[in-house]
């Protein structure tokens, strides 16, 4: 079998470790939600410097809200662009991807290839391919060098 000149140029591991990182960070945001980075101080700070009139947040709490603000919008991209790509998948796919990576539970390779009637060999050949195309439509494939 040959393979077409785009699989040719993607470094595999590189490429499958940044695709599972994405899958792990979205099963986690899921499952957390949205968790503030910072809290806000709750005592005062006194300066004897004047404060200057800019647009900037003069005080820390609006200044943390703002990075929450940015975190979860972040956060809540990346889950959608998680799900937008992996609706992208055949069905095999799709179930393989959901079971392993965004479900709940943190099930292993063995458990999902039981769970769908499964050859290891068939179930690794499908996660591969999976992975590939998740990796084109995420944009986070890793392309070799050169020389």
């Amino acid at each position: 079998m040959t393979r077409n000149l785009t699989e040719q140029n993607i470094e595999t591991k590189k490429t499958r470790a940044r695709v599972e990182g994405m899958l792990e960070s979205c099963r986690l945001y899921m499952q957390i939600g949205y968790h503030p980075g910072q809290e806000a101080r709750t005592t005062a700070r006194y300066s004897l410097t004047p404060s200057s009139v800019t647009n900037a947040f003069h005080s820390s709490t609006e200044s943390i809200a703002q990075k929450n603000v940015d975190e979860e919008r972040r956060r809540r991209a990346l889950v959608e662009s998680v799900w937008a790509a992996v609706e992208m998948l055949n069905e095999m796919e799709q179930q393989i991807v959901k079971m392993r990576y965004l479900e709940d539970d943190d099930a292993l390779d063995y458990i999902v290839w039981g769970e769908l009637n499964l050859s290891e060999r068939k179930y690794y050949r499908v996660k591969a391919r999976a992975f590939l195309k998740l990796a084109l439509a995420m944009g986070v494939a890793v392309y070799k060098e050169a020389i």
